[in-house]
């Protein structure tokens, strides 16, 4: 009894930590927002939001040449995509979050420009597509950015909480195990036994925190 008890509290102690990071992440520092405007905060001032048409970033980004444009615009996207990655790990590495290709196509792409091109190396050579996106962060869409940060991070967070509370499960559930067909066989089989029980825990934490 005194062991389903402690079991109980330490898993309520945890989904306690799970939810507090959880309401800390609903409320994180708008980083990008503030990029423009460090210099008034050292004054104590309020400072006033970006105004609309003011970029914060932008950036012209080109993917490789494809035969069809479909993968070309795919290719322009992600090639976008690690590079907004890369302008938040320099600027705001707190942020910790790559948007996704199907995010920047929505939110940050502001123009497109196809290039077609035949090699003249190669004879009867295929058409080839590259596609070359302007991206670019302002205040329209830096509510957007924030929104999907702070998502991914509450995400990351629960499925955090939940390999720890699926550990201590398994820790306790083999316990649990050992003990009652150990009773049952009347400690004939302890060593392989808790050798048997060690493999299935290790296995069932393993499978928990490197391949779900």
């Amino acid at each position: 009894m005194r062991a389903s008890i402690i079991a109980s509290l330490i898993i309520l102690a945890l989904l306690g930590l799970g939810l507090r990071g959880w309401v800390d992440e609903a409320s994180p520092p708008k980083a990008v927002a503030q990029e423009t405007t460090n210099r008034a905060e050292k004054t104590g001032r309020v400072v006033a939001p970006v105004e609309k048409g003011t970029f914060i970033w932008k950036a012209s980004v080109a993917g490789g040449f494809h035969t069809k444009i479909e993968d070309a615009k795919k290719d322009a996207l992600l090639a976008a995509s690690r590079k907004f990655a890369d302008y938040l790990e320099d600027k705001h590495p707190e942020i910790a979050w790559t948007p996704s290709p199907e995010f920047v196509d929505k939110y940050l792409v502001k123009g497109s420009h196809e290039e077609t091109r035949t090699p003249e190396t190669v004879a009867d050579s295929p058409l080839l597509y590259q596609i070359r996106l302007d991206v670019e962060l302002n205040a329209d869409n830096q509510k957007e950015v924030e929104k999907a940060a702070r998502e991914y991070h509450i995400q990351t967070r629960l499925f955090t909480l939940f390999r720890w509370v699926g550990s201590l499960i398994l820790l306790l559930g083999g316990i649990a195990g050992f003990i009652r067909v150990d009773d049952w066989k009347k400690g004939y089989l302890t060593l392989p036994l808790r050798a048997i029980v060690i493999v299935l825990v290790a296995a069932g934490i393993f499978l928990l925190w490197w391949l779900v």
